[in-house]
């Protein structure tokens, strides 16, 4: 006989099942019983059988699942000889399956190779296998089907794919669904069942394969007994006896009425009788309030019935943000514990979204000691043991790649500490050690940067580095050798296990394990007591189904990657006292008091249903109508997600509390759910809380470190004028007198008035970490930012050095490489008169050659680097061809190149002294000295080379941002005056940038007109003394009406030169000069003092942060009172003559 035991949510269901087995077992102690329940109900439904029967009727129920009842069967009845093949075992072999026929496939050729695939496929699989659906019957379809070749080409590749998967099992392999098909056909040779009550509880609906197996049970037991969800006014006998279910499609109970019409086909296709029973509504078990009895009744009611009175046990938490969210579910857990004699077992925590809030909730319920259970399998992918096992194989497979390597030294299994990895790491990263080949070099002779020797010799670091080199090294050598060629999976696996047993991961393991259990870390020590054993079955696993095939470690690799991702761990709880936090689909929460339902927002719960997977609802519909019935239309998982609402929603006895956040952490808006409008019609006093006012309460008085924080939350807002609650006094007070508080208390306090900002009073210290050696450009960074100069120069903090090529590396190539071609050229050729571009490309060439030959050259490293190395060529042979051309074109001469200021050097160091008696030397070089000699004056050009392009800004001069040209020409000058007597003027300070420039135009251009164009792109750039003779010796060609192709002036038909911010007169020179000297004391005059204020320059839209290395370290906000950008003003150019010249007009006064 079928039996229907129906009822409401929370109406007594599952008691009445139990008061049903008591009435039997008391009658007759031998009575053969069977409960059957989902399997994630397992131990809740021996915990309440238990409860309610004794343990000495328990003992007689056998509770069960379909896969233990499967286990039963063949335990007695025998004749199941194949092995169980897990998911992860089945994955493999799909994905075996899948890059064997690849070129078969029709449909998923292209995206099998995408993540997951894998997973997707094999839910097809088992959903074929539960709706008994064969190849042939998919065979037979696709031959019907003309005018749907999507759908006919997935059911060709889906065919194919499960044809040969069923291949590769028959003889061997079970995997789940099979087991339940065999346990079909052996359930006629299991007598325990014959004339048996069964039970069936806590099911909403069931697969083909199950319907199929209850069938069998029906025709066996006495009794079958299937408790659902339901109510008998959906329920009707007609008059001959015969029972019906109808509901409308979109009821709450739709789901349970299809449900039981199939139930009741299958008794009248067997003739069996049917009876059902209803728990009455009245005597309903559950719920402890009206409020949560009227929910129940009207959730889904049409129309509803309104409740009048206001709410107590029925809330709505509105935050304004998840993290809020969490902290409120904290406080009212921690409330209903202290206050209100529950116990934490009492209480559990759902979401239709757990991913979004489980580490959320670790960190916020350990900050309010509040122990919890995240009922949730865990991915074993980035366990320390999963990425090491994997990262070693990376490395063999991918070459010793950078990135593979590293992922397995900072795994913390091997032998070496971190402190040695980083060694070794910054020791390869500077010197581009990777590939097989530099990682098995026998000895490592690479130079190592001074900056990270720690004092240390060359040979010392250089000897404990490839002592480090041969631990990594060493052992994964071993998996090499399964590299080379592709080998046997048992043989790869036998290796990989020597492996792991050779670098002793199991023994660090156990020491984990071990730590772990002494810190009280329960649920790290279950984890990692698994992780192992979850390996060797993976390996076990991928044996067992591929053991003889052959394939590259490459392949191997993937295989066993998807074994990983398919085996998830399933954790235990440490106590039986703890906070059940859960998702709503898998966490059974019936018989929790409380419960809190978070994330309720629109789209999330219910959940907006949509169209995926590999078959549409389009193709299932075209199935359907051909006969082939599988799981769900997303219409009809629209009304599933209703019916978990109501299951949901109807789970707690005491209360239910419903919350949502208002906002992302980004500040996007977030829709409470339709959900949350329902329970405002329904409960039209319902209790709503909301954050958002912050309302003062002294619920936020909580426990000593949660408190803490509000505390100082309100003491913030204080301090920001709002106004705050009085208990807040004493609170402050209580945390003042408590030893173990006052201290972190102050400190915090003293954080609300922190400054960023320092100075370093001690005038000697300041002069140790400064030395007295100085450059141009460190005056000008200083200017930049003081603290950015305190950083680079005082601390001595530098970068990890890479191994790349950076714009500063090129320069410095280029540099040299102008300076050694200029020295060339003097040396064997006198002058530049006779230097053609065919020189210039031969010496280009040359160097290039030479620099690549260097061993472990970063020009050399890779393609993208000997492309790099082609288009410096390409700028270098332009830079030295125009450099020739603008030389030869002027009567200036070069007389030094690479010009050095320095002890013992062609030019003095430059020095400077303070009132104090404090002296700096400024050393540098000067890339190259032009001068003329005329009417007894001797006239300085200097050039500077630049990377980028540049000219003189009179504005960085001014703030001494830009003071480099005119220090070292009011140098030059003073030494021909001062050394050799020489009356010199200025002539120009240029710029000229190393560049290879794009000429662009809408019209073709000859060769000719382009090298034109070219060299006009490439004039130089700066301040010229305003003389058209001295205009004329730079520029040769210069004539009257036309402007300069090297300089940046123009001569207008009267011989003048024409007007413009790159002239100025002698008298503005010797100004600029007088400027810079006076700005390089008040400089250093703030250097020596320790200001080393957080004080960035701006400009317009560019800041001296844009670029900035420290900005991490100084962590410069101008929202901080005390932060802000260098107040310069905006002043016009002629502004900023006027003011030079009233501060530094006369020449006289300021030389020293």
């Amino acid at each position: 006989m079928l039996k229907f035991i129906l009822g409401r949510s929370g109406s007594g269901k599952s008691c009445s099942i139990f008061e049903e087995i008591k009435k039997i077992l008391i009658k007759d102690k031998n009575q053969k019983i069977f409960m059957i329940v989902p399997d994630q109900f397992y131990f809740t439904a021996e915990k309440n059988l238990l409860e309610f029967l004794g343990e000495e009727l328990c003992d007689k129920v056998d509770v069960l699942t379909f896969k233990k009842l499967g286990y039963r069967v063949f335990d007695q009845v025998g004749g199941v000889s194949k092995k169980h093949l897990d998911d992860a075992g089945r994955s493999m072999l799909l994905y075996k399956i899948l890059e064997e026929n690849k070129k078969e496939l029709k449909y998923f050729s292209t995206i099998s190779n995408q993540k997951g695939f894998v997973s997707i496929l094999g839910d097809i699989v088992s959903e074929l296998k539960n709706y008994d659906i064969t190849t042939e019957t998919l065979k037979e379809l696709y031959s019907k089907i003309e005018d749907n070749k999507g759908l006919k080409d997935k059911l060709y590749d889906i065919s194919l794919i499960y044809e040969k998967l069923r291949a590769a099992m028959e003889e061997k392999y079970l995997d789940l669904e099979d087991e339940l098909s065999i346990l079909y056909g052996k359930l006629d040779e299991y007598r325990d069942i014959n004339n048996a009550y069964v039970y069936f509880d806590e099911f909403s609906s069931f697969t083909t394969l199950q319907y199929n197996i209850i069938e069998k049970i029906l025709l066996k037991a006495k009794v079958l007994s299937i408790s659902l969800i339901h109510s008998s006014q959906y329920i009707k006998s007609n008059s001959d006896g015969k029972i019906e279910s109808y509901s409308n499609e979109g009821d709450v109970f739709s789901v349970t009425s299809k449900t039981i019409n199939k139930l009741i086909d299958i008794a009248r296709k067997i003739n069996s009788p049917l009876e059902y029973k209803e728990i009455e509504y009245k005597k309903i078990k559950r719920f402890n309030n009206q409020e949560l009895i009227h929910l129940e009744k009207n959730l889904y009611a049409y129309p509803h019935e309104e409740y009048e009175e206001k709410t107590k046990k029925i809330n709505i938490n509105i935050n304004v943000n998840s993290f809020n969210e969490i902290e409120e579910v904290a406080k009212g857990i921690l409330e209903a514990v202290r206050d209100r004699d529950f116990r934490y077992r009492d209480i559990a925590v759902v979401t239709r979204n757990l991913d979004s809030y489980d580490e959320m909730i670790k960190a916020i319920f350990n900050e309010y000691n509040i122990p919890y259970f995240i009922d949730k399998k865990k991915e074993i992918e980035s366990n320390k043991l999963i990425v090491f096992l994997k990262s070693a194989l990376e490395i063999i497979s991918k070459n010793w790649s950078e990135e593979a390597v590293f992922k397995y030294l900072k795994s913390d299994l091997t032998s070496l500490s971190r402190e040695q990895v980083d060694l070794l790491e910054n020791y390869a990263l500077a010197n581009g050690i990777r590939g097989k080949r530099k990682w098995t070099k026998e000895t490592w002779d690479y130079d190592f940067p001074k900056e990270l020797s720690g004092g240390k010799e060359k040979e010392e670091i250089l000897e404990e580095i490839n002592e480090l080199k041969a631990q990594v090294v060493n052992p994964l050598l071993k998996l090499y050798d399964i590299s080379i060629s592709k080998a046997k999976v048992k043989e790869i696996s036998k290796i990989i296990f020597q492996f792991l047993q050779q670098v002793g991961a199991f023994e660090k393991i156990e020491n984990w394990i071990q730590g772990f259990r002494t810190e009280g870390k329960q649920l790290l020590a279950n984890e990692y007591s698994q992780i192992w054993n979850l390996i060797i079955e993976t390996l076990d696993m991928l044996v067992e189904v591929l053991g003889d095939a052959e394939m590259s470690l490459e392949e191997y690799e993937k295989i066993l990657s998807i074994g990983f991702e398919e085996n998830k761990m399933g954790l235990i709880p440490a106590t039986i006292d703890q906070v059940l936090v859960g998702s709503v689909e898998r966490s059974k929460t019936n018989g929790v008091k409380i419960l809190y339902i978070i994330g309720v927002n629109d789209g999330v719960f219910p959940r907006s249903v949509s169209d995926e997977g590999i078959l549409n609802d389009e193709d299932r519909t075209v199935l359907m109508e051909n006969g082939i019935t599988l799981a769900s239309t997303t219409r009809a998982a629209a009304f599933e997600e209703q019916f978990l609402v109501y299951e949901t929603f109807t789970a707690a006895s005491d209360e239910i509390i419903i919350s949502y956040p208002i906002a992302d952490f980004e500040g996007k808006a977030l829709r409470p759910s339709i959900l949350v409008s329902r329970l405002k019609n329904i409960f039209k006093k319902i209790t709503i809380k909301s954050d958002i006012l912050d309302v003062v309460s002294m619920e936020k008085v909580t426990l000593p470190m949660p408190t803490f924080n509000q505390m100082i939350s309100a003491i913030r807002a204080k301090m920001e004028g709002a106004e705050i609650s009085e208990y807040w006094s004493e609170v402050y007070k209580w945390y003042h007198d408590q030893e173990e508080y006052k201290l972190l208390k102050d400190r915090i306090m003293r954080g609300f008035y922190y400054s960023n900002q320092g100075v370093i009073k001690n005038k000697e210290k300041i002069k140790k970490l400064y030395g007295e050696d100085y450059s141009v450009s460190r005056f000008e960074t200083y200017v930049n930012c003081p603290f950015s100069y305190f950083v680079n120069y005082g601390l001595k903090a530098k970068e990890r050095k890479l191994y790349n090529l950076t714009t500063l590396d090129k320069g410095t190539f280029l540099h040299n490489v102008i300076e050694n071609f200029c020295i060339s050229v003097i040396k064997e050729h006198a002058s530049f008169e006779n230097i053609d571009e065919d020189f210039c490309q031969q010496f280009s060439d040359k160097v290039l050659k030479e620099t690549l030959k260097i061993d472990n050259s970063v020009l050399n490293s890779s393609n993208r680097y000997q492309y790099m190395a082609n288009r410096l060529k390409k700028v270098l042979v332009r830079t030295l061809i125009t450099i020739t051309r603008q030389i030869n074109n002027s009567d200036f001469k070069p007389i030094s190149f690479e010009a050095e200021f320095d002890d013992n050097r062609e030019f003095r160091p430059i020095e400077i002294s303070l009132k104090d008696g404090t002296k700096a030397k400024i050393k540098g070089k000067i890339d190259r000295i032009d001068i003329l000699k005329k009417d007894d004056e001797l006239y300085i050009r200097i050039i500077d080379y630049k990377s980028s392009s540049k000219t003189i800004n009179l504005k960085d001069v001014y703030y001494g941002a830009q003071l480099q040209l005119l220090v070292y020409l009011d140098a030059i000058l003073s030494y021909e005056e001062e050394e050799k007597h020489e009356k010199s003027m200025p002539g120009a300070i240029f710029y000229y940038k190393i560049e290879n420039p794009i000429v662009s135009k809408k019209q073709k251009l000859s060769d000719e007109e382009i090298e034109e164009a070219i060299t006009e792109n490439l004039k130089l750039k700066g301040l010229i003394l305003r003389d058209s003779e001295i205009a004329k010796a730079m520029d040769k060609e210069l004539k009257e009406g036309e402007g300069s192709k090297i300089i940046p002036v123009t001569l207008k038909k009267d011989g003048q030169l024409k007007e413009s911010t790159s002239i100025a007169t002698k008298e503005e020179f010797d100004i600029l000069r007088n400027h810079v000297k006076k700005k390089l004391k008040e400089i250093l005059e703030n250097m020596i003092n320790g200001d080393i204020s957080i004080a960035p320059r701006k400009q317009k839209e560019r800041t001296s942060c844009d670029y900035c290395k420290y900005s991490t370290v100084c962590q410069f906000d101008t929202t901080f009172y005390d932060n802000g950008y260098k107040k310069e003003e905006n002043l016009r150019e002629s502004e900023i003559w006027a003011r030079l010249k009233e501060e530094c007009g006369n020449f006289e006064e300021h030389r020293d």
